[in-house]
């Protein structure tokens, strides 16, 4: 009898797991869109229309770096979260389930919990989803606040003639350093091999 309690419970267990990775399997699969561009350069009363053209072309250029560091960022965040919730779980359960082993298939339910919270951990770290979710979820950020900047108080960037020239300057400075932290954060095998030694 107590058997198929044990059953149930691994069940149950593999079930919730398998469950709550759906958002982060969605995030993968499922692009997330951008937020619209809402009024924007259009209606901007700092600039002429020849720089409203000029900041219009820039964003439709940046937008598919914007989609992109959206998405990487969506997907990290909830691997992040999904990860959180488990280890938190799992160590909360794993001394008391510990207390209550007998034989055979509650062997098998603390054995699967600690496969499942091993696996989380070591994805966790390897593909450095803390890392990635920061660097993609700022570099999206930091554009819009220069955006916002640009278009709300574009003085605090430079004077009338070279406002959009120095915009341009820092949104290229922000995507070189989103792409030395994209690139600084991907694991390689060398990450694995510096480990074992």
């Amino acid at each position: 009898m107590m058997r198929d309690y044990w059953d149930v419970a691994i069940i149950v267990y593999l079930s919730i797991a398998t469950l709550s990775l759906i958002p982060t399997l969605l995030a993968i699969l499922r692009k997330v869109k951008l937020n619209p561009d809402g009024d924007g350069y259009d209606k901007s009363p700092h600039f002429n229309d020849e720089e409203k053209e000029r900041l219009k072309q820039h964003y439709s250029r940046i937008a598919g770096t914007l989609f992109y560091w959206k998405n990487q960022s969506e997907k990290y965040r909830t691997f992040k979260n999904y990860s959180i919730f488990w280890t938190i779980i799992v160590s909360i359960c794993i001394p008391i389930i510990s207390q209550l082993i007998g034989k055979g298939h509650s062997n098998w339910f603390l054995t699967i919990m600690s496969t499942h919270a091993a696996l989380i951990l070591g994805i966790y770290s390897r593909l450095k989803v803390e890392k990635n979710y920061q660097s993609f979820r700022l570099a999206e950020s930091e554009f819009y606040d220069l955006r916002r900047e640009l278009l709300d108080t574009p003085l605090k960037l430079a004077t009338s003639g070279e406002q959009i020239s120095n915009f341009f300057e820092k949104v290229g400075t922000l995507r070189k350093n989103a792409r030395k932290s994209e690139i600084d954060n991907t694991p390689t095998i060398e990450d694995t091999k510096d480990k074992k030694q």
